[in-house]
């Protein structure tokens, strides 16, 4: 993914927030995994599903299988 393409993510994620299109959680979530993929793809910088700790009040337990949903979108 391009920085290009990781950019137009980012503001339209930040639009959609603005707006009140996708929720708090939802934005934290979606932001999250594209900053972690743009860390892994230039960085080098990998995350590991299983040392990750969530904190219940922050994001959702249904939120976790969003985001390896998310994930697999943004990879293709």
């Amino acid at each position: 993914m391009s920085d290009l393409d990781v950019s137009d993510l980012l503001r339209n994620l930040s639009d959609d927030y603005s707006n009140n299109r996708v929720s708090f959680s939802e934005y934290r979530l979606q932001r999250r995994i594209i900053l972690r993929s743009l860390d892994e793809e230039y960085n080098q910088v990998y995350f590991e599903e299983d040392s990750e700790k969530y904190h219940e009040a922050d994001i959702d337990k249904d939120d976790a299988g969003d985001e390896v949903a998310l994930v697999q979108e943004l990879e293709k």
